[in-house]
């Protein structure tokens, strides 16, 4: 299938970005260009965050270039679909929760026209797939903040939400989970998200990105 499929060159690129292996870079790059992204593909495999932290790393090259170039036209042909499966006005409005102001793929939950519930949310059951590549320390912190987060929704959207917030602090941080910075941003949302309930359903109904709360 091409999520597994995109998946796994997600986690190559990944790979490739922390062992500063410039050359599988580009040519994971050029593979990706080819692929039919739509905004579930976007959404359930969280590629753009790795084309995003290929981007921030090696500004002013051509990887700078072909993540931009990809990320670019992701952009044009994604847009959430509607329930007649064509592009009406709020599905258009949804693809600007796609990308930010400087380009970069942002692919926290839009719920934006969907009722907003404390219970469950959309859920792409795929990303589990990704959790077995991952080290014990980002399991643990996960599993930290689903505590939290249960408090106000049903286990496995606490699971997935979890997944989302520890996945977009690591992408701010270049993927070095080893970082001071990671680790304290993380201490400090996940006693924000235990202490703070309005943060907590803002974050299981999606009215804040996660882009925006992990900056």
């Amino acid at each position: 299938r091409l999520e597994l499929q995109t998946i796994e060159y997600k986690t190559s690129l990944d790979k490739s970005i922390d062992n500063d292996s410039q050359d599988s870079i580009i040519d994971l790059l050029i593979i990706l260009k080819d692929i039919p992204m739509t905004y579930e593909l976007l959404k359930s495999t969280l590629i753009g965050h790795s084309l995003n932290n290929a981007k921030k790393k090696y500004p002013n090259t051509k990887i700078a270039q072909l993540a931009k170039e990809i990320i670019n036209n992701w952009k044009n042909k994604c847009s959430k679909p509607s329930e007649n499966n064509q592009f009406s006005q709020d599905s258009s409005k949804s693809l600007s929760n796609i990308t930010d102001e400087d380009g970069n793929i942002n692919l926290s939950i839009d719920k934006s026209n969907e009722i907003e519930t404390k219970t469950t949310v959309d859920i792409p059951f795929d990303y589990k797939a990704l959790l077995k590549n991952y080290s014990d320390g980002r399991i643990k912190i996960i599993e930290l903040i689903s505590s939290h987060l249960r408090a106000d929704c049903d286990d496995e959207a606490a699971k997935f939400l979890s997944f989302c917030i520890e996945d977009a602090v690591n992408s701010k941080y270049d993927n070095e989970a080893d970082k001071k910075e990671y680790k304290d941003k993380l201490k400090s949302l996940s006693f924000n998200l235990k202490q703070n309930k309005v943060l907590r359903e803002q974050v299981i109904n999606g009215s804040i990105q996660m882009n925006d709360l992990v900056n």
